[in-house]
């Protein structure tokens, strides 16, 4: 059994691999369902539109708005 999450920090959970077979270094995993995640995804689709990837930053807005739509509807907190 895993220990409690909140007492070990940053450490190896996931296993990651590209589609295509190419080598890929460190990865930390966002879950979208997570509410703690969605500062930093907006973030970094801010800075993936800088450097041209728009669609991808619109995808990477509209999966988090949907996230944040369906805690809201979970909550009854309409104001969301």
């Amino acid at each position: 059994m895993m220990p409690d999450s909140r007492s070990v920090g940053l450490y190896e959970k996931y296993r990651v691999d590209r589609v295509d077979g190419h080598p890929i270094g460190r990865c930390i995993v966002l879950e979208l369902a997570d509410p703690n995640s969605w500062n930093a995804l907006l973030e970094w689709a801010d800075s993936v539109a800088i450097d041209g990837y728009e669609i991808l930053a619109e995808d990477v807005r509209a999966s988090v708005s949907h996230e944040m739509g369906k805690g809201a509807a979970e909550t009854g907190d309409t104001d969301a």
